[in-house]
């Protein structure tokens, strides 16, 4: 199941950090503080609703395995949240 939940996560990476990529050139004097902050909320959650729309076929694969859409996403903002939180402490550290 684990491994199921990181196979969903590593599919919206690409996406996440596109759009965290974005948020962040947009205001690219804050850019060490946006990033992180754009990866574990912004970037998350346009990735999932991009997903949602583009590819509704993919979760009956994760649903037919006993994993819902609720979980897929709670484990997402999850390792988003973890992974934006190292990479603010480490550009922030960095940076000042």
């Amino acid at each position: 199941m684990i491994r199921l939940l990181f196979t969903f996560y590593r599919s919206t990476l690409s996406l996440n950090w596109g759009f965290s990529l974005a948020c962040a050139i947009l205001v690219f004097v804050q850019f060490p503080k946006v990033l992180p902050i754009s990866l574990m909320t912004a970037g998350s959650l346009l990735s999932f609703y991009y997903k949602n729309l583009s590819r509704k076929g993919d979760y009956f694969f994760y649903y037919n395995r006993g994993i819902s859409k609720t979980q897929l996403f709670f484990f997402t903002i999850l390792m988003n949240g973890l992974v934006g939180a190292m990479l603010y402490r480490l550009l922030n550290h960095v940076a000042y």
